[in-house]
């Protein structure tokens, strides 16, 4: 599985790209730098979008994607838990904030809900939802390409939020992407927002198997020293912050 980093950081800022992943090429999982971070020849690639949750920061640049190419006849396929669909519906394409796009008469954009439990193949990848607590509702997505799995967790402040991850990949689990927004002294606002902090992201790395790496994404700008410092002050190798750019194969 080859995932490119379009952005990784919980904010935007110089550098700092809100959380988007590209996978082999045609899955976005979250589009909140997709526009800004690939070529209209990489946008035109896209074939499906999967969501964690409806939050501005993964969803910022789905119209845009829509727009930035002829989607007519082969329209952007967008997937998510119902709730998430419901909410890119009312509150972004509601013509206020962006055109009514799913009352065009030529379609460009499909939605289809995926409950969390459920299984569906996407982009070749077999994919199963897990639900997250968070401030809306929230949920982290297993790819299975049939030799091996990658977990992309939403946004959530559940430190036990992994071990039905690691039940389910069954053994074949090969990296884990999970947030750390603020650091430890902003606990109790971390808790506010539904967020982790990397001591709570430090429990929920003992659910894991030795050797399954954690990608630290979603550090929100002006705190990613102290949260990096206070990640390494871990000892968990398995830990490593992620930054918007790179490209991983895993």
């Amino acid at each position: 599985m080859r995932i490119r980093v379009l952005g990784a950081s919980g904010g935007s800022a110089l550098g700092c790209g809100p959380s988007s992943y590209l996978v082999d090429g045609r899955l976005c999982v979250d589009v909140g730098s997709a526009a800004a971070a690939l070529t209209l020849a990489e946008q035109d690639a896209v074939e499906d979008v999967l969501l964690t949750h409806s939050h501005l920061d993964h969803v910022r640049d789905l119209p845009l994607l829509l727009i930035n190419g002829d989607r007519r006849g082969r329209p952007l396929r967008v997937h998510g838990l119902p709730a998430t669909l419901e909410s890119i519906r009312r509150h972004l394409f509601n013509r206020e904030i962006w055109f009514e796009v799913f009352a065009l008469p030529h379609s460009i954009i499909t939605a289809t809900p995926l409950p969390a439990g459920e299984q569906r193949t996407i982009a070749g990848f077999r994919v199963t939802g897990f639900p997250l607590h968070h401030t809306v509702e929230s949920a982290g997505w297993l790819l299975d390409d049939g030799k091996g799995c990658v977990y992309f967790a939403g946004d959530t402040d559940q430190p036990d939020c992994l071990a039905p991850v690691v039940e389910a990949a069954g053994g074949r689990l090969r990296a884990v992407f999970l947030e750390a927004s603020f650091p430890d002294g902003m606990a109790e606002f971390a808790r506010l927002t539904g967020h982790l902090t990397p001591a709570l992201l430090g429990r929920a790395a003992r659910a894991l198997p030795a050797g399954v790496p954690i990608f630290v994404t979603h550090m929100k700008p002006g705190f990613e020293e102290r949260i990096v410092a206070e990640v390494a002050a871990l000892g968990n190798p398995s830990l490593r912050p992620l930054r918007g750019g790179e490209t991983l194969e895993v």
